[in-house]
């Protein structure tokens, strides 16, 4: 019996093939899924794991940080209370938050979804290293939305414009960032600024650049 054929890669989302290597090999090899937020990570002023202890020295005691959670050990106090410490990364490195037992209840449903969060944390530096306590917890993408004053589109001609108008279309894309696309026609760009406001988030902007005409993708 021969056997099964090997996956196509090119049908996997980014995202679904970094989880896939994650799994294959214990760690993000090729690339990591925070890349895409580089631009929103500065706007939001996200401290780099690699920057920790360094942010602290200079007197930081609230700190935002942003990760993937790698994993999640959940343990109960002397009076019962249960607390979790999660490890997590981002490009620059990995870093260890605590959550005490009500914010572990409120963000359960997060810990769970496996997508990018923002970890705001009460700061300090120990012995062995930053001690992080968690004071709020949030999807990256709902903060990046927030965040983002806009987005540019560089598209060859009018190739991409029903392609556009399909992705751009659904209700889940209403935000407040404005969307102005450039068009390149016969050497002349025409730049025209969509009515609509949009929900801006690295996980549209790749979506966008990845239709065929669309050369570059900027956040504002």
């Amino acid at each position: 019996m021969p056997p099964p054929p090997l996956p196509n890669l090119a049908d996997w989302e980014p995202s679904e093939r970094l989880q896939r290597e994650f799994d294959a090999v214990g760690f993000y090899l090729s690339a990591h899924p925070l890349d895409d937020y580089r631009q929103t990570l500065n706007r939001l002023g996200v401290t780099r794991a690699s920057d920790l202890a360094a942010k602290i020295r200079s007197g930081a005691t609230r700190i935002k940080l942003a990760g993937i959670m790698l994993s999640k050990q959940e343990r109960t106090s002397a009076r019962g209370n249960r607390f979790a410490f999660l490890q997590m990364s981002d490009a620059s490195g990995v870093f260890e938050v605590t959550l005490f037992s009500e914010i572990l209840a409120t963000a359960r449903p997060l810990l769970e979804s496996g997508k990018p969060l923002l970890v705001t944390a009460d700061a300090e530096l120990k012995d062995e290293g930053a001690r992080l306590t968690a004071q709020a917890l949030e999807p990256l993408d709902q903060a990046a939305r927030n965040a983002s004053a806009g987005m540019l589109i560089k598209v060859d001609g009018l190739l991409p414009l029903a392609d556009l108008q399909r992705l751009l279309g659904g209700s889940e894309h209403r935000g407040k960032g404005r969307v102005t696309i450039v068009f390149d026609l016969d050497r002349r760009g025409v730049e025209f600024t969509l009515p609509q406001r949009y929900a801006i988030s690295p996980k549209l902007r790749s979506e966008i650049k990845r239709l065929p005409g669309v050369w570059d993708v900027q956040e504002l």
